[in-house]
């Protein structure tokens, strides 16, 4: 399946590895140094010049990807058709 993350942007749902939440209070100080490390290496676009509210890495045969989506991550997470993870087991 193909997933829309923004702007023009569709990405297949094989190639997500994880969506992080966006510059807001969700991201730690390692999750910034990690994002940070993908856009010196010209590795990470910003797919719509809307604010951030997701970042969408991908891991295809291209190698790692991020995305800066202007996309909620819980809508891009549904829209992955991910399921839930119940932390009570």
């Amino acid at each position: 399946m193909i997933v829309h993350i923004g702007g023009d942007k569709m990405i297949p749902d094989k190639e997500i590895m994880m969506i992080l939440e966006g510059e807001g209070a969700g991201a730690s100080a390692h999750t910034r140094r990690f994002l940070e490390g993908l856009r010196q290496k010209g590795c990470l676009e910003q797919v719509s010049p809307e604010g951030i509210k997701s970042y969408v890495i991908t891991g295809g045969s291209g190698g790692m990807m991020a995305y800066a989506s202007p996309i909620s991550s819980q809508t891009l997470y549904k829209r992955a058709g991910f399921s839930a993870i119940n932390d009570n087991g």
